[in-house]
């Protein structure tokens, strides 16, 4: 069993280090769980200072909410998904993906509740009125793992 004993040989990987038989030590799972946390972090953050002036992107119209907040930032979480997911590295691809997509779920529908209904006041029906928030809740969990499943067949693709 792998382990962080010091004597390993480490290979880098994106969110730390892992030994020759596929352990993360310690410290680079720390660091994994941090990254996947201050990445949904930093994107309920940009997504937040985004809606300040419109009643968090209620004066919008329909069609702009839409692009705005369900369509552009859904390419953002496919562009930066495979680094999410394989900061969790599972031998699993649908294991990883659904941990690294409840990493967003879970921050975000928690930010929002601290600041809808905590800060704002807002009754428990907020989902109804930010209906946008509710749907794309749901995103990380449907983009992760086909994106972790498409991932793992084009890497079997080149292994001989």
């Amino acid at each position: 069993m792998g382990g962080c004993t010091g004597d390993e040989e480490m290979i880098p990987y994106e969110c730390g280090t892992i030994d020759k038989e596929g352990a993360i030590p310690m410290n680079s799972k720390l660091t994994a769980h941090l990254y996947l946390f201050y990445a949904a972090t930093t994107f309920w953050t940009l997504f937040f200072l985004g809606g300040l002036g419109s009643g968090y992107y209620q004066k919008w119209p329909f069609v702009s909410q839409l692009l705005f907040i369900f369509i552009l930032p859904a390419l953002l979480l496919i562009a930066f998904a495979p680094k999410l997911i394989y900061c969790v590295n599972s031998d699993y691809a649908l294991g990883s993906a659904i941990i690294a997509a409840l990493y967003f779920i879970l921050p975000l529908q928690v930010y929002d509740y601290i600041y809808l209904h905590l800060h704002l006041k807002k009754p428990m029906t907020y989902f109804f009125k930010y209906w946008y928030l509710t749907y794309f809740s749901l995103v990380p969990l449907l983009l992760f793992p086909v994106i972790s499943y498409r991932r793992r067949n084009k890497m079997m693709m080149f292994r001989v």
